[in-house]
Formats: structure tokens, C-alpha cells, sequence
């Protein structure tokens, strides 16, 4: 006969057992087998919560799965929930004694309100995990101060109580241009604040800047024109050079619009020879433009090649060279 002898443990450790026979002829039978601990499922913490979260923001945050008993623990961490993410840490796991999973959970609301999720470990004697958060609309930024400072061709430009939009985007704008992009600020780790530098400023030109919510643009605030003081005198290269039949000449004055300076603007051919003058006078401190056709002072069209022109102001004198192209 053949007998069949089941060990099932209630305990752990060693454990024995002597299956007697009955016959003083046939040997007892011992058994010997070990009782594995069950697996015991750690999950800490069983509960999420995000507080508020502005919309377009996200919050990260965790949990861990342990295997305080032996074995083998098996789950499989997931979710199927608006506003929520498993960033890392998802999916199937088999933790022997002792091994755990740290699971990593975004939340990144898309609407206003309380929103819900639980988590599923996949593992009957796995605690799910619920979580719980706020998401809040951006609703303004009629809080946002800005505050600059100018200081030798530097402008300095600080907002404060910017709200915590995940994205920033700073645009800047010279005299009636249009605005060109500047920089990002990324705001997850928000402080309120956002300060920049500009140093790709030139004097005499009036800016403009912009700060505007990534993906809101009707969220956004801009800055008063400022003013780049001029200090000295400059002449710019004409534009555009060569150049046929017009071209543009700028030049700077020093002092603002309080200020007046004498100013001479002349025209030389390669011998010296005064062609024409195009600005004479007194103007107002700042950037000022004039054009020359090339034509001299009678109005007469002069001859293709290389001609000068020359800026006065007060003391200072500078002088660009020009190719006329009939």
C-alpha cells in the first residue's frame, strides 16, 4: 500500500513528525520539513494627499511596499485615474523578506476640484493606496508687481508674487517692434519670484517687456516703456550699405529729451570734398535717424563709390563709411 503524507505548516521553523507503522517488524517513518513565514505586505503611506495644485502645475510625491514577512510578495501597483500618474515604481513586483518598492505618484489636475485616485497594489493583503487632491484654476495675476533699475546700460528686472504656473515665458520689445522671446522659468519649485538681466540693451532705444503664463497667453503682465539713458555720442554704420538709392543713418545725442545738443550731419566724398549736410542744428538727447538718397546738396544725383559721413556732436566727431551703388 502506498500512503501519502501532507505537510502543512502553521508555523515556523522546524518541524517533525514520526508516522508510526504499527508493526513491530516495519520501521517508523520520520518526516522533517520547515515552515516558511508567510509573506506580510508594508504599505506606508496608505494615503496621499496633494493639497492644492494650480492647474498646469504638478506635485510628485511617494509611497513604499515592504515584505516584512518571508517568501515572496507579488502585486502589480497600477491606476486608471484622470489628473494622476505612476511616475516610477509601477507595475508588476515580487518582493522576497525584506525588499520593498518605492512608488513615485504625480498629480497634475487638468480641472479645478477635488480629484480622487487609488492606486491598486495587485496584492490581496496590500493595503491600496488613496490619494486625494486639489486642483485650482489660475484665475490672475493682478498681484504681480514688477520693479526695475538701471544702472550703466544694464536693465534689472524683478516680479514678485508671480503665481505658481508651471511655465513662464519672458518676451521683450524694442520701440513699436514686435515681441521676441527672451527666456523660461520653469515655477515647480515656486518661489514668487522671477528676476532677469538684461545686458543686450543699447542706449537710446525704448523696451518693453512681457511676462506671460505658458499656454495662457491672456494671463500676463507687461512693463512701462523704459527709456535707455544715452551717455555719449554715437554714430552708427548706415543700413543699408552698399545701398541704392536710400539709406539710413543713426546716431545718438546724449541726454534726455530736456537736454539739447548742437548736432552736424555731413556727407565727404573719398577727396574730402563736402557733398551734402543732412542734419544741422539742435536736437533732444536719445537716438535720432536721418536718410541720405544720394543726391548733394543742390540736389543733384552724384556718382557711384565710396563716400563718408561724418557726425558732430559738441566735441565728439566719428565718421562711417558708405558705398553708393548706381
Amino acid at each position: 500500500m502506498t500512503v501519502t503524507v501532507r505537510f502543512e505548516p502553521t508555523a515556523s521553523g522546524t518541524q517533525t513528525c514520526t508516522i508510526e507503522t504499527g508493526q513491530a517488524i516495519c520501521a517508523d517513518v520520520a518526516c522533517t520539513g520547515y515552515g516558511e513565514p508567510a509573506p506580510v505586505c508594508s504599505v506606508a503611506p496608505d494615503t496621499l494627499d496633494f493639497g492644492t495644485v494650480l492647474i498646469g502645475n504638478y506635485v510628485d510625491t511617494t509611497f513604499t511596499i515592504t515584505n516584512t514577512g518571508g517568501d515572496t510578495l507579488s502585486g502589480d501597483v497600477s491606476e486608471s485615474c484622470p489628473h494622476y500618474d505612476i511616475i516610477s515604481g509601477g507595475g508588476p513586483f515580487n518582493l522576497t523578506a525584506g525588499q520593498s518598492v518605492t512608488v513615485t505618484v504625480r498629480f497634475e489636475p487638468t480641472a479645478a476640484g477635488t480629484q480622487t485616485c487609488t492606486i491598486e497594489t495587485g496584492q490581496a493583503v496590500c493595503t491600496d493606496v488613496g490619494c486625494t487632491g486639489v486642483g485650482e484654476e489660475v484665475t490672475g495675476i493682478e498681484g504681480v508687481t514688477c520693479t526695475y533699475n538701471l544702472n550703466e546700460g544694464i536693465v534689472e528686472l524683478i516680479w514678485t508674487e508671480v503665481p505658481a504656473y508651471v511655465t513662464w515665458r519672458l518676451f521683450r520689445r524694442e520701440g513699436d517692434g514686435l515681441y521676441e522671446f527672451l527666456k523660461a522659468y520653469s515655477m515647480t519649485d515656486h518661489t514668487g519670484t522671477i528676476q532677469f538681466i538684461d545686458r543686450n540693451v543699447e542706449e537710446g532705444i525704448t523696451y518693453r517687456y512681457r511676462l506671460e503664463a505658458d499656454g495662457r497667453p491672456e494671463l500676463f503682465i507687461e512693463t512701462d516703456e523704459i527709456d535707455i539713458p544715452v551717455t555719449q555720442a554715437h554714430l552708427y554704420q548706415n543700413f543699408p550699405n552698399p545701398f541704392n538709392p536710400v539709406t539710413t543713418i543713426t546716431f545718438t545725442v546724449p541726454g534726455g529729451d530736456g537736454d539739447r545738443s548742437g548736432v552736424l550731419v555731413m556727407v565727404y566724398d573719398v577727396r574730402g570734398n563736402h557733398v551734402c549736410t543732412l542734419v544741422r542744428g539742435t536736437l533732444p538727447g536719445g537716438r535720432h535717424t536721418t536718410q541720405w538718397d544720394g543726391r548733394n546738396d543742390h540736389g543733384d544725383p552724384v556718382a557711384s563709390g565710396v563716400y563718408f559721413v561724418r557726425l558732430n556732436v559738441g566735441e565728439f566727431k566719428a565718421t562711417r563709411k558708405m558705398v553708393f551703388l548706381r
